[in-house]
């Protein structure tokens, strides 16, 4: 079963030099407060949708979102039909969402959006 914890632990294990994974490990930390929900289940080919409409949302919305288009990229490499989870962490300025291959617990990706009111 994949706990928010594993999840963490996993996107620990990815390069620090991403920023969305750089901003959600300093962010989400165990004593951070951070908020998790979730975790959300998808197929690839539903969340890539969501996405895709989401980041022109997002664009036009003024929101700064950091890892949206990495994650289309490796959503883009997913069997439509994969089952994608999503896991998200809540900030005080910051949703932190980290997506997880459900059949092979792998990491897909990392976004951070923040309001500009934020």
């Amino acid at each position: 079963m994949v706990t928010f914890e594993t999840v963490w632990q996993l996107v620990a294990a990815v390069d620090r030099e991403v920023p969305a994974v750089r901003e959600f490990m300093l962010a989400t930390g165990p004593k951070s407060g951070a908020t998790e929900f979730g975790p959300g289940q998808s197929t690839a080919g539903e969340t890539l949708s969501s996405f895709l409409v989401r980041r022109e949302a997002s664009r036009l919305a003024g929101l700064e979102e950091v890892g949206l288009d990495q994650s289309i990229q490796r959503l883009e490499l997913l069997d439509a039909i994969e089952s994608v989870l999503l896991f998200h962490w809540h900030t005080a300025d910051s949703v932190f969402t980290v997506l997880v291959s459900e059949r092979t617990a792998a990491f897909v990706g990392c976004v951070r959006v923040r309001s500009p009111l934020g």
